[in-house]
């Protein structure tokens, strides 16, 4: 497995955002609170070819060039939080 984050600096500004990234364990149902719906969390990051992003918003053409290319979403394994807060995962960053 290929650890390593390729930055795609050749096409200009790299740009990130952190996502807190939640995986639902069933339909909604009313009067459901959401430890009854969350089953697990990972760590997300989002990047965008932000000058990419500005020539393809300046001529009013779709984003998805900017926000669509290799490791542009980048996600950690899964992870359980109890309701206590409590962390099932020690390291949610290693590889598995």
């Amino acid at each position: 497995m290929d650890n390593q984050l390729h930055c795609h600096r050749a096409r200009g500004a790299v740009h990130y955002e952190t996502e807190l990234v939640i995986k639902m364990g069933r339909d909604f149902e009313p009067e459901m609170q959401v430890d009854d719906l969350v089953d697990e969390m990972a760590i997300g990051l989002d990047l965008t070819l932000r000058d990419v992003q500005q020539k393809l918003k300046e001529n009013g053409h779709p984003w998805l060039l900017a926000k669509g290319f290799p490791q542009s979403a980048i996600i950690s394994d899964f992870f359980f939080v109890s309701r206590s807060g409590a962390v099932q995962r020690k390291n949610i960053f290693s590889p598995a």
